[in-house]
């Protein structure tokens, strides 16, 4: 479609899930060709959902019933279509560990309904690099602006939203798999140009003082699914618009954030 109407296209999380499936993601990015198509990835093995993601359309039908999941016909139907599936029960990660059971899912969602969150495991490594260094692929957290100390923090977020950057720079730089040119322009520069920000992404005269100051020897990711809230180490200083807002690891309280809009011709290179 975006080859034929020339419309722009963002394929979203780009992964081959499930073992059967590794792989895929070559002939997925062969598709990418030269239509106006870009693809984003996060470097992580795993994916986060709500865990209701797992029940077939018929059952969000009229909004999501918890109560529905209780019902032996219901809950028949559904543990019928789950067999065969792409997943791994022991892949899935929600309410403190592993699943062992379908039932152990609708048992979850049927307490605590559309609340439980789950950590998908499932995708390897090697897809993971492929994509990472194809043309066509920005780097974006699917994260979340998380505060460890209020609710919004959530009781265990997906490392992302702590780690992305850090992990994509001390480890897939650090061994090899991009440079670090390469990393921060489909970091930045990129992503700004594929929606028109202009200004952003690049460190240019008057551009925004966007900036990252950080020490490489450092730099460490040290969230994890265990313990996913845990602040990188080596980010010295991020300024947003020429303000500090983190300092010494520290959130300095300052807000001059606002919101982006596209300007010009969006999808031009920066």
């Amino acid at each position: 479609m975006a080859e034929k109407t020339g419309c722009r296209t963002q394929v979203s999380h780009l992964a081959a899930v499930g073992r059967r499936n590794w792989g895929k993601v070559v002939q997925a990015l062969d598709l990418v060709g030269g239509a106006p198509v870009h693809v984003d990835v996060y470097p992580y093995l795993a994916g986060s959902a709500n865990l209701s993601q797992l029940l077939p359309g018929w059952a969000h039908e009229g909004g999501l019933d918890p109560r529905t999941l209780n019902d032996p016909g219901v809950r028949a139907r559904i543990l019928a279509g789950w067999e065969g599936a792409w997943w791994e029960w022991r892949d899935i990660h929600a309410g403190g560990g592993p699943l062992e059971s379908g039932e152990q899912a609708l048992d979850l969602m049927a307490e605590h309904g559309n609340t439980v969150t789950m950590i998908a495991f499932g995708r390897c490594e090697e897809d993971l690099l492929t994509v990472l260094r194809h043309p066509a692929t920005m780097i974006g957290s699917d994260g979340f602006a998380l505060d460890p100390e209020t609710l919004t923090g959530g009781a265990a977020p997906h490392p992302r939203s702590y780690g992305c950057y850090p992990r994509l720079l001390s480890r897939y730089v650090g061994d090899g798999a991009l440079t670090l040119e390469q990393a921060v322009h489909k970091s930045t520069g990129m992503p700004a140009a594929a929606y028109g920000l202009r200004g952003r992404g690049v460190i240019e005269e008057g551009g925004a003082a966007d900036v990252l100051v950080l020490d490489p020897a450092t730099l460490d990711d040290l969230s994890t699914f265990d313990h996913p809230q845990q602040f990188p180490s080596g980010v010295e200083l991020v300024l947003v618009n020429g303000v500090p807002v983190v300092e010494g690891r520290a959130h300095t309280g300052a807000g001059p954030g606002r919101v982006l809009r596209a300007h010009g011709h969006i999808g031009a290179e920066a």
